[in-house]
């Protein structure tokens, strides 16, 4: 399996995880919606 995306994610990550979307993650879509929906619940 590829890199682990953290599933909680502040500031720029987002924005960080958009701009290094690679095979692994892309390969595993919920790694970023998880990604995603904690960044959304944090701010």
């Amino acid at each position: 399996m590829g890199r682990r995306l953290p599933i909680y994610v502040s500031g720029g990550d987002a924005e960080y995880l958009c701009r290094h979307l690679d095979r692994d993650v892309i390969s595993d879509p919920l790694l970023i919606m998880k990604g995603l929906l904690a960044y959304a619940e944090i701010h």
